[in-house]
């Protein structure tokens, strides 16, 4: 399969804390992207992606623009978290802004091919989870995308997962994809 098409349902906290969710456990152990609707997905034709500038970020834009059929609007949106900072030493260091640009070109010149498909570059300021669904609902998104990196649970714990935060909150389908390791 190229896909994996699977339900999203609301679950308590105490579901969450068991681990009662089917669409979070196939989403973390598949190599194949898994798409996670709530309702019926028509017309892809503005999609999110969430990037980090890593292998999945790329695969799931890949996915995305063929699920697109070539045509519509990507967002590659990267969202820089706000900095802490201790006696003036950054304690977050972020790509430089030429890294980022050269990604956005590498992956809009991937996704571009021969296709209509426009590849709009964002780079916005906030908490993640909470940026994305902003802008996914500002700009009218008909799905988000973003990549896993195959955290395991403890690691989930320290480090966060965007992805898991996404499946969970966002009124819209997700894409989730894992790069090739």
């Amino acid at each position: 399969a190229g896909l994996i098409v699977s339900g999203r349902t609301t679950h308590n906290s105490f579901e969450r804390l068991i681990g009662n969710e089917t669409t979070l456990h196939i989403m973390r152990s598949s190599h194949i992207p898994v798409l996670a609707v709530c309702a019926a997905t028509q017309g892809l034709r503005q999609v999110v992606v969430a990037t980090d500038f890593s292998n999945s970020s790329v695969k799931t834009a890949q996915v995305a623009a063929e699920l697109m059929g070539g045509n519509g609007t990507i967002h590659l949106v990267h969202v820089d978290e706000p900095r802490d900072v201790i006696a003036g030493i950054p304690l977050h260091q972020g790509p430089s802004p030429s890294d980022i640009v050269a990604w956005f070109r590498r992956t809009s010149a991937l996704l571009i091919g021969q296709s209509q498909l426009r590849v709009e570059p964002a780079v916005l300021s906030g908490e993640p989870v909470e940026t994305l669904l902003e802008f996914s609902e500002r700009i009218g998104a008909s799905m988000i995308g973003a990549g896993s990196h195959g955290y395991s649970r403890v690691e989930r714990m320290f480090l966060g997962s965007v992805s898991t935060a996404l499946v969970r909150r966002s009124p819209f389908p997700v894409l989730v994809a894992r790069g090739d390791r």
